[in-house]
Order: C-alpha cells, then sequence, then structure tokens
C-alpha cells in the first residue's frame, strides 16, 4: 500500500505564530529525569477543543496553545510553556484517504529509518494506537511519540523525554465529540 505515515513536520515544535465519554486507555510512562516538567497531573486547568477535527483534551495552566494549518488539510496543534517553550506537546492532524491499522508493522515500512524503541500499542476510540520513544532531532534526539488513528484521522503526539509524565496526563483527558 501506499506510504502515508511521514516524519517531516515532526520537528516544528514549539509553533506559535504571534463529547463522548470514549478514553484513552492508560499509558503507563517509564521514569523521567530530575529535569522533567513539574505540574499538577490532577490540575489540567485549559482545556483545547477543535472543532473542524472533533477532539478536546486538557492541559496545564500556565501553558499556551496554537494551531497551524500546514496545507492538504494536515494541522499542527502546539501546547507550550516554560522559559525556553519546551515543556509541552505537539500533536499533527492528518486526514486519511484509507483505513488504516496503526501498529509497529506499519510504522516501520513507511518510516523504515525512523528509530523506535520502548513500544507499546494501545486503543483508543475503536483505533489503535502506538507509543515510543524516537530521536527527532527536532526534540534533541530524545522524543516520546504517541500515534493513533481514529474518525479516518492520523494523530501524531510529540515531545521531549522530558515531558513524557505530561504527554500521559493530558491523554487521560482525550474526548472526541
Amino acid at each position: 500500500g501506499t506510504s502515508i505515515l511521514t516524519s517531516d513536520a515532526q520537528s516544528m515544535f514549539p509553533v506559535f505564530s504571534s463529547t463522548s465519554e470514549d478514553k484513552v486507555s492508560d499509558v503507563e510512562a517509564p521514569s523521567t529525569s530530575a529535569d522533567a516538567v513539574n505540574f499538577d497531573p490532577n490540575d489540567l486547568a485549559l482545556e483545547y477543543s477543535d472543532s473542524q477535527f472533533g477532539f478536546s483534551f486538557h492541559y496545564p495552566a500556565g501553558m499556551r496553545s496554537s494551531r497551524s494549518s500546514l496545507g492538504n488539510g494536515v494541522v499542527s496543534v502546539a501546547i507550550a510553556g516554560g522559559e525556553d517553550g519546551t515543556e509541552g506537546f505537539q500533536i499533527m492532524v492528518t486526514p486519511l484517504e484509507e483505513d488504516l491499522t496503526l501498529n509497529v508493522e506499519r510504522i516501520r515500512a513507511d518510516l523504515p529509518d525512523l528509530a523506535i524503541s520502548g513500544i507499546k500499542e494501545f486503543s483508543i476510540d475503536g483505533g489503535t494506537g502506538v507509543v515510543f520513544a524516537s530521536d527527532d532531532p527536532g526534540f534533541n534526539g530524545d522524543s516520546r511519540e504517541v500515534w493513533f488513528v481514529s474518525n479516518n484521522m492520523l494523530f501524531q503526539m510529540s515531545t521531549y523525554a522530558k515531558n513524557e509524565r505530561l504527554l500521559d496526563a493530558v491523554l487521560k483527558t482525550w474526548r472526541f465529540n
């Protein structure tokens, strides 16, 4: 089949210019480094809602959201904070023209040069997803990735390794509208 997975847009973090009850299954994060983002996972006070793609999630106060259209229907959503802007994560949303079962084999077939380790598969809203570590240079060569498919859309969430706990907490609040 055609290669639909790409890693081209992942290094755009941070990107800033000036209801259903379906939940993500728990994604267990490995321990993080001492410089990990300091936040209370029970205090995700802000909500991001995307009416075009029909999803929402909560994230910590003190962070900002930005949404950019990248062409061909692809959208980038960045949530960032911290003095250097490296606390947060990026989500690439890509509409799909074909049904896609996202798994490790598909990622390796479409992106053979992508370094992936610590792989875990999960399900969300009837779709499939993969959590893994990678060496994305846009995240200083140590990134955490959560990619999943739902409602004929590919969601690629990426962050610095130090933000792994944050990404896990946000995923637990994810909803499709």
